[in-house]
Parts: C-alpha cells; structure tokens; sequence
C-alpha cells in the first residue's frame, strides 16, 4: 500500500514539474513575442505571418550564382519596384521557402559589395576586416489602398546594413534573386577619392552586376562640384539604373565618399 502511495505522488510530482516547465516556456515564448511586437511598433514595421509557398528556386550558395538564381523577367522587376517606390507600410515577415534565409541575404549582400571591389569600384581592402555590426530585416510594401494579403514572394525584400571600421553599407535585395537593387555605401579612407569620369564606370559595373545592358543612347552623367551623377535606361527603357557619388574632406583631411547605386521604374 505504501509502495502504491509512493509511486501516485512520484508521478504526480512529474506531471506537476512537467505542467510547470511548459507553462513556464509557454510565458517565456509570450513575453519575447510582446517585446517583439512592441520594437516593431516602434520602428513602423507591421508583422504579419505569411502562407507556405513551394520551393522552386535554388539557393545553395556554395553552387549557384547570383545570376544563376535570378528568373524575374524585366516586366516582373519593373512591377516590383512599383511597388517598392509606392507609399505604403513596411509588413515585417519570416522567409518563405522561396525567398532567403537571413544567412543567406547576409552573404549575398557580402558577396555583392565584394563584386563591387574585384571591379574596383569600392576599395577592396574595406573586405580585410571583419564588419563590426549586421543587422537584416525582411518585409513586403503594404501600398496604400492594398488588400492585406501577402503579396507574391518577389515583392518582399531584404535590407542589410553592414558597419565597419571604416565603411557603413545599406543594402537592398529583391527576396528571392538576392540581387541588390539599391546600395548607399559610405566610406571614409585615403584610397575612397573618386574622379568624375569614374561614375560611368560605376554604372556600368552595377548594370553588369544585374546582368543585364544599357541603353548607351540613353545614358547621361553630369558632374558637380563634389557630385557626379551618371544614369541609363535599360529592359526596353521600362527602368532606370542611377549612380551617385559625393566626395569630402574631414577636419582630419580624410576622405568621405558616398556611393548610391539603385533601380527605379520609369512611368510611361
């Protein structure tokens, strides 16, 4: 009888610490999920939950390029940046299965301003130290007067922004090509001096980084005093790639160099 008594409250004991460590972490999981919901007020940003999509693209890094992954046709990429240059408001989400991982769009970014350097538009040593802050965050555009549904995958984005010693990079990528398709990058070193004829140069290592062709009728750059400005239409003049660069001079006599590189859609 005793042995009986000692085996219910010995299982009653394990039930009750089994209860209490689920509560517990269901409490825990509530309250991250609050404090989640609060920073995203906060900043703007709306999360919603997106549905399951299938899997149809490839993202193995180690055996694809970025130009392999890309199957947005021009006409796809022009309504995606009217979208993404409508008024609306940020709809934080979780990848889908189509769309990078946040590992994913980190290296992708990396490897697009890597590019950048190979071509000599950014100076390659900034790639010699580690960045010293990352931050990334996905999100479709909730234009204004849009049905809340979640929007087909190619339209979310990931924004990356990479901080190091000398050099701050925010950079946007389409969600399922992980190609940039805008990029400010400030950098401050001797070697970051750009002369004015450089900015076609840029243009056209960005247009190349797209993979896709200028219109050389349609190109033009303009120079300024400590700006140069240099754009061209391409995919049947349906978008517009542009290049700005501004230059400075601290106190310190170092140089300041901002680089804009970015895709619009030109209304017709």
């Amino acid at each position: 009888m005793m042995m009986n008594k000692q085996k219910t409250f010995t299982a009653a004991g394990i039930a009750l610490s089994f209860i209490i460590a689920i509560g517990g972490w269901g409490l825990t999981s509530m309250m991250i999920d609050r404090k989640s919901e609060a920073l995203l007020s906060v900043t703007g940003i709306t999360y919603v939950d997106v549905p399951p999509q299938p899997t149809s693209i490839n993202h193995d890094t180690e055996n694809s390029t970025l130009q392999e992954r890309q199957t947005l046709t021009d006409e796809d990429i022009y309504n995606v940046l009217l979208n993404w240059e409508a008024s609306g408001n940020e709809r934080a989400h979780e990848p889908t299965d189509t769309q990078l991982s946040m590992e994913q769009a980190i290296e992708a970014a990396k490897s697009g301003l890597e590019y950048f350097g190979e071509q000599g538009v950014i100076p390659i040593k900034i790639f010699e130290q580690e960045f010293e802050k990352i931050n990334a965050y996905l999100c479709q555009n909730q234009t204004v007067g849009q049905a809340s549904e979640f929007l087909d995958p190619i339209y979310s984005y990931w924004t990356v922004v990479l901080t190091g010693e000398s050099t701050h990079a925010t950079l946007v990528l389409n969600a399922v090509t992980g190609q940039i398709w805008s990029a400010d990058i400030v950098i401050s070193s001797p070697d970051a001096f750009f002369e004015h004829e450089d900015t076609r140069k840029v243009l056209n290592t960005f247009v190349s980084y797209l993979g896709m062709n200028s219109d050389d009728d349609n190109t033009s750059v303009g120079i300024y005093r400590n700006d140069s400005v240099a754009y061209t239409n391409i995919a049947d003049s349906m978008i517009q790639a542009s290049v700005n660069i501004q230059t400075g001079r601290t106190d310190n006599a170092s140089i300041i160099t901002e680089i804009n590189m970015y895709l619009s859609a030109l209304n017709h």
